[in-house]
């Protein structure tokens, strides 16, 4: 939702158009305050708005029945609560982008070498897997060039399997995330320095602030990075 105009006690807190317009309840609603100062509440949409939720329940009426809050006034609950909280939802955000980023890699590495085990299979003679092969190559000739494709890249693959723990163990996951192909990591140098978004969410994701809150970690810098792309959607 657009909204046009703000009141006084909203301009007040600090709160702006260009901010409150940017909050896009579609894609995070909660948590939220209604009035500067409150706990925190979640909200829940329903057909005519959003619910709330407190830790206590949902919001009531005298018959029982639930508090529908309208678009405008979540909205603006929503953007008091970024205001205010902010970064600390965006630092929480980021350690939960890292760690999913990790999580990624590593199930990536898993795959890789678990392929390499299979493969080292087909060479254990009276295993499984070469005996399986026997059998495959009995009946289809052409098999066997295969097999012995793969068993002749295993020490390459072993290898870069290898590397591919050692980079991980150094850290390097912005560099493994690429190369293989989970995910393709924004280079800061693509953006642009005419624009007031792309330089905030510079300033916020590699400021001195994050540089010190990520003590070296180049990781923890990147993932800021892509919440902060995240909020400015």
């Amino acid at each position: 939702m657009e909204i046009k105009k703000l009141t006084k006690e909203e301009i007040a807190e600090g709160l702006t158009l260009n901010f409150v317009n940017k909050v896009n309840l579609k894609k995070k609603c909660s948590p939220v305050m209604f009035k500067a100062g409150d706990e925190p509440v979640g909200i829940m949409e329903c057909s005519t708005g959003y619910w709330v939720h407190t830790s206590e329940g949902y919001l009531r009426d005298e018959k029982g029945r639930l508090i529908v809050f309208d678009i405008r006034a979540c909205q603006i609950a929503r953007a008091r609560y970024l205001m205010n909280h902010g970064e600390e939802e965006k630092r929480k955000e980021a350690e939960r982008v890292l760690e999913q980023r990790k999580k990624k890699i590593l199930e990536k590495l898993n795959i890789f070498k678990n392929n390499i085990e299979d493969i080292r299979q087909y060479t254990i003679e009276g295993s499984a897997m070469n005996e399986l092969m026997k059998v495959f190559e009995s009946e289809d000739p052409r098999v066997k060039a295969k097999f012995n494709r793969k068993i002749a890249n295993l020490p390459k693959m072993e290898a870069q399997y290898e590397w591919l723990v050692s980079e991980f163990e150094k850290g390097n996951y912005n560099l493994l995330l690429d190369i293989m192909r989970i995910e393709k990591i924004p280079n800061p140098i693509t953006f642009r320095l005419d624009n007031e978004d792309d330089m905030r969410m510079l300033k916020n994701a590699f400021g001195k602030q994050a540089i010190d809150e990520a003590q070296g970690d180049v990781n923890k810098l990147y993932a800021r990075l892509k919440v902060e792309q995240m909020y400015n959607m």
